[in-house]
């Protein structure tokens, strides 16, 4: 990987008069560039190459901040590129569940003229508030952008995660980079945007996630298997979900916008959970939730205008990623996670079907990539988890005739259709992936 010269700073507007040109010098030794290579894709993403940005957040054990959507969830090789030149392999250390939240693991050598970022104090930022962002804007390295906090609560992400809203216009190469205060200390890291207005998912999250890893564990995230939103006291009163007067002089609320778990419900208004109040705070219900991460929580709610207590199961969301995967006939199947039961609102059981190769048996009719295949059913076998598909697949003989239900999640019309194909085992023998935590690595098993 090439060294990136170092350009210029790119400082405008109101808000770069009132931060210090040293502190952003400073800020700028605990960012890297991040590259990364993708080569075979699940999980909706997609191979080839892209670059971001990550920031130092324990100098000391090599481990580095970034957006899960930099690292992806599939196999990926990683590189990083420091202030000062020097460039290194990284590793993906950890990708949270459902925030946009990752770390990288590099060779504490790497880092030797970098710094450690320091983090600002909790509840910060504040609206109105001078912020700066440092990172690999549109593909210029340690560039930087000024601008200020305009909204200190936006619920945003692929669940509810709590963000701060600025004033920055986002470009590519942007994501993963910190976003410090006029002291230097980190208050977000950017997550998405616009071209007119960028959303910084809270360091709160970051640390969190930063003090199970120092320990030597797993961050433990709890799912309830919902999508949260705000929703206004006054408009939950006047349309007869909320009672008058219920929700005191708290103007804003969470409400449950989609459900695929037991317990809560669609159209529910959260007050609390485990009798702690949630007024909208996303964050907080997520914290009360990864303490009951395998248990189950008790959450006040009101549905319909009554005022309930509902037990709540909570997954395990950790365990509940894909940490193995299987290549079969030129295909690539997946377990279906409880995120993509969610995000489909289908919670039929099988594995997906998430691409095959040109020539493959399990190629979609006009040469359509699967995508959105959830596989039900293989060769008479009921197919509840990737081990009942990897068993019946083992017994399959070149040539042998499959047959496979099927149905596709992506399209309005989910019928369960089947199909009769010929195994091709020549060149596509069954091999199955394990994600292994030692090797910080995908390592074929089978």
């Amino acid at each position: 990987m090439r060294t990136l010269l170092l350009l210029p700073l790119l400082i405008s507007g109101a808000a770069a008069a009132e931060i210090s040109p040293k502190v952003i010098e400073q800020a700028k030794d605990c960012v890297v560039s991040v590259e990364r290579r993708t080569t075979v894709a699940f999980s909706g993403e997609s191979a080839g190459r892209a670059r971001a940005t990550g920031f130092v957040v324990d100098l000391a054990a090599g481990i580095i901040a970034t957006n899960r959507h930099v690292t992806g969830t599939s196999p990926a090789s990683f590189a990083i590129t420091a202030r000062d030149g020097r460039s290194a392999e990284a590793r993906p250390l950890y990708y949270d569940p459902f925030s946009d939240l990752a770390f990288l693991k590099v060779s504490t050598a790497a880092l030797a003229g970098a710094r450690q970022a320091v983090f600002a104090p909790p509840g910060s930022p504040s609206e109105g508030e001078p912020v700066f962002l440092v990172g690999n804007n549109e593909g210029y390295p340690f560039s930087v952008k000024t601008g200020t906090v305009v909204n200190a609560r936006v619920h945003k992400g692929r669940r509810h995660d709590l963000n701060f809203q600025t004033s920055f216009d986002r470009t590519g190469g942007s994501s993963g980079s910190p976003v410090f205060n006029s002291r230097g200390e980190v208050a977000g890291m950017h997550a998405s945007g616009s071209d007119t207005s960028s959303f910084e998912l809270r360091a709160a999250y970051v640390q969190d996630a930063l003090y199970a890893l120092r320990a030597g564990a797993m961050p433990r995230r709890g799912d309830p298997l919902v999508r949260l939103a705000p929703v206004g006291a006054a408009e939950a009163e006047r349309s007869g979900r909320l009672p008058r007067g219920a929700a005191g002089a708290q103007r804003r609320l969470l409400a449950v916008e989609t459900s695929a778990g037991r317990g809560l419900k669609a159209g529910d208004i959260v007050m609390a959970v485990d009798g702690v109040r949630i007024g909208d705070d996303a964050y907080l219900f997520d914290k009360l939730m990864n303490n009951k991460a395998g248990s189950s929580a008790e959450a006040e709610v009101y549905r319909g205008g009554r005022k309930e207590k509902v037990p709540v199961e909570v997954a395990d969301a950790e365990a509940g990623k894909v940490n193995r995967f299987l290549t079969f006939c030129g295909a690539l199947f997946t377990p279906y996670t409880a995120e993509e039961m969610l995000a489909s609102g289908d919670a039929s059981e099988g594995v997906l079907l998430v691409s095959a190769e040109k020539g493959s048996p399990f190629r979609m009719p006009r040469g359509k990539n699967p995508g959105g295949t959830l596989v039900m059913e293989f060769n008479g076998t009921q197919l509840k988890s990737l081990a009942d598909l990897e068993a019946a697949a083992a017994a399959v003989k070149d040539g042998d005739s499959l047959t496979f239900a099927y149905k596709d999640l992506s399209s309005a019309d989910r019928s369960r259709r089947q199909r009769t194909v010929t195994a091709e085992l020549k060149f596509w023998p069954l091999k199955a992936y394990e994600w292994s935590r030692s090797a910080l690595d995908w390592v074929q098993v089978r």
